[in-house]
């Protein structure tokens, strides 16, 4: 379950456009995102100044990737102790140079 903060859940667990909004400062921790219709988590937008953390988190049978981050993304993420199981097309995608990954303990 997502922790509240605002997101779109249409296709993709946690389909995050930034659209420079401050409440995605906000941690997404211990959730299970299950059979989402894309990425489990789906990052696109430039948010330069905004930065969220992502831990614990379960990705399970996403109909593409775990995480997919697109190349119009820009901004950082941090993922700690994610797991991604059952993605097709892989369980971790970054295609964008402006969006800055760091973190520890992914099953990717």
């Amino acid at each position: 379950m997502w922790n509240g903060v605002d997101v779109c859940l249409v296709d993709s667990g946690f389909f995050l456009q930034w659209c420079n909004r401050f409440e995605f400062l906000l941690p997404a921790t211990g959730n299970t995102i299950q059979d989402s219709t894309y990425s489990g988590i789906f990052i696109e937008e430039p948010a330069p100044n905004i930065s969220v953390t992502y831990a614990l988190n379960n990705i399970i049978n996403a109909r593409t990737y775990g995480v997919c981050i697109q190349g119009s993304a820009t901004g950082t993420s941090v993922f700690n102790s994610n797991t991604v199981n059952g993605a097709p097309s892989g369980k971790f995608l970054n295609t964008s140079t402006g969006f800055t990954v760091s973190g520890a303990g992914n099953n990717w």
